[in-house]
């Protein structure tokens, strides 16, 4: 039987700060695999940063990282992990070392302050919005990986919270479409998702990013700006009932 990796996006570890590695292996029929031990060994550039440690074998597999682990490094595109599955395979998986990673702050709560029929329009099945939420997140991570060097990526930590709100927004319009009775109702919502998903970008685009080249962890006059403007638009959302 075949084995893969089910991951869409790299590796991001801040340095100096825990992380939860995990790896999800799946079948080729899709169903997610078990290993009876396993092993991680971690490297970035010559330097091995985890040599052959126990990881729990899941499912997924997974091995807690401690802050210690990255302290003493620096900013790095050859972060590789390298994984060996008892009973699966070996698997690599590669991505960054960073100045600064982005963790997800958006709840149900904000998008209800837009939309406060969220929660009555969601698929059959699901209680919270965190499908829109997760995909939203993943959209933003890839939209810092095409800003390019992304080690040394900074920025103020809450001006993403915007393209991110907006992004799910449109996510969850588009579902939403599909669940209201009347084909008004319906077109609204394509509507609103378009809206959304526009906003998203224009938010994104209009944040201040620099790059960390002295590695201070510090936006500065020194460091080199990203193309764009220097202006962080502040989307202040309305609500807004919607049609049924």
């Amino acid at each position: 039987m075949a084995y893969r990796v089910a991951i869409d996006l790299p590796r991001v570890v801040q340095i100096g700060r825990a992380a939860s590695l995990t790896l999800p292996v799946h079948s080729d029929a899709g169903g997610q695999q078990t290993a009876s031990s396993g092993t991680l060994t971690v490297t970035v550039g010559g330097v091995t940063v985890l040599n052959e440690v126990s990881v729990t074998p899941g499912p997924p597999a997974s091995y807690a990282l401690l802050a210690a682990s990255t302290s003493s490094l620096g900013p790095s595109e050859s972060w590789v992990e390298t994984w060996t599955l008892a009973g699966l395979d070996r698997f690599t998986h590669t991505g960054y070392i960073v100045r600064q990673a982005y963790y997800s702050h958006l709840t149900d709560s904000a998008m209800e302050d837009v939309h406060p029929e969220l929660l009555s329009l969601l698929p059959p099945g699901e209680v919270t919005a965190e499908r829109a939420r997760r995909a939203a997140s993943g959209w933003l991570q890839r939209r810092l990986l095409n800003k390019g060097r992304r080690p040394w990526l900074v920025w103020d930590q809450w001006a993403l919270h915007e393209p991110e709100l907006w992004r799910a927004l449109g996510i969850w319009a588009n579902d939403a479409a599909l669940r209201v009775n009347g084909g008004g109702a319906a077109s609204e919502y394509k509507a609103r998702a378009k809206e959304y998903m526009d906003r998203a970008d224009a938010e994104f685009d209009a944040v201040s990013f620099r790059y960390d080249s002295e590695q201070t962890g510090v936006i500065d006059a020194e460091d080199v700006a990203t193309a764009g403007p220097s202006v962080i638009m502040i989307g202040q959302g309305r609500p807004w009932a919607g049609v049924r």
